[in-house]
């Protein structure tokens, strides 16, 4: 049972960032808090198909969050520990979806 218990991966420590290499490409890299420097390519994309240069920047961006969404996954499995047994149906719908979100980024 995963239900409450915070989520770890190996991933790339955030905070994520994006930005474009080009007019083609863009990317997501570890943000080091040096401007001009980072810790890592995390992808790269490229606008090069029918999706076009609005998708992709979407994409990336997306990307980019997921640190922070998983902190955030997190935090609310971590809350529902101390809610037990008072948490709305309403509400039981997104533990769900975040445990499935959490899930899916840890395994």
């Amino acid at each position: 049972n995963n239900k409450g218990k915070i989520m770890q991966t190996k991933n790339t420590p955030g905070p994520w960032i994006h930005t474009p290499l080009n007019l083609m490409y863009l990317s997501v890299h570890a943000d080091s808090g040096n401007p001009g420097k980072t810790r890592g390519r995390i992808c790269e994309l490229s606008s090069i198909d029918n999706r076009g240069r609005f998708e992709e920047e979407a994409n990336a961006r997306l990307i980019a969050a997921a640190p922070d969404l998983l902190k955030a996954c997190n935090a609310v499995l971590h809350c529902n520990d101390y809610a037990e047994g008072r948490v709305t149906a309403e509400f039981s719908v997104v533990l769900d979806t975040v445990l499935k979100a959490t899930i899916k980024a840890t395994t």
